[in-house]
């Protein structure tokens, strides 16, 4: 009895901590020349999470475009290697609210080779990764800035749906235990 299932995500809980602010408030009144003050704006961050952008649980590399649009890249695992790239756009200069449109691993097909009868029987499970696009609305800091992000994502496109359709026409049991909404969340540090 072959047994197919779609996780497109198991959510796990992820900890993250807030990191203080490297710059501390000092009670040292020395003036510091206008040459010498360090007016470097961070364009880059490093983050950790879980879900599509992060790999499923893993990393994700942000760049500022312009003050628009950030650039994405992710890269992590699970239950296999995942990635995403794509890009972030805030409607607004002022606002945390993005919007998101993210290529890369979104979906996995879970097989089970099972024997035995149908209460105590045994699967042997393997899992394949699909890629497809994703549309997402959330909420966090752009790239350059420190904080945690959110994000609810549609998953417009996936091999997945395609491979256990036609698994389902040859006759074999599918089940779903996703849909096409997936939650991402995690945390960034400034470069």
């Amino acid at each position: 009895m072959l047994n197919l299932r779609i996780s497109t995500l198991a959510l796990l809980l992820a900890c993250g901590s807030a990191i203080a602010d490297d710059e501390m408030a000092t009670s040292d009144s020395k003036s510091v020349p206008n040459d010498e003050v360090d007016t470097h704006e961070s364009v880059a961050s490093i983050g950790l999470g879980l879900g599509v952008p992060y790999g499923f649980l893993g990393g994700n590399l942000a760049f500022k475009l312009n003050e628009s649009v950030d650039l994405s890249l992710g890269l992590g695992g699970g239950i296999d290697t995942a990635f995403s790239f794509g890009g972030r756009m805030y409607p607004k200069e002022t606002s945390k609210l993005r919007f998101s449109l993210l290529y890369g691993t979104n979906a996995y097909l879970e097989k089970g080779e099972c024997s035995g009868s149908s209460y105590y029987s045994e699967c042997e499970l393997t899992y394949e990764g699909f890629n497809g696009l994703n549309l997402g609305v959330g909420a966090g800091p752009r790239a350059g800035e420190r904080g945690w992000n959110i994000d609810l994502l549609l998953i417009l496109t996936s091999d997945a749906f395609d491979e256990a359709d036609r698994l389902e026409e040859e006759g074999e049991d599918v089940e779903s235990d996703g849909g096409r909404v997936l939650f991402s969340f995690g945390y960034q540090w400034d470069l």
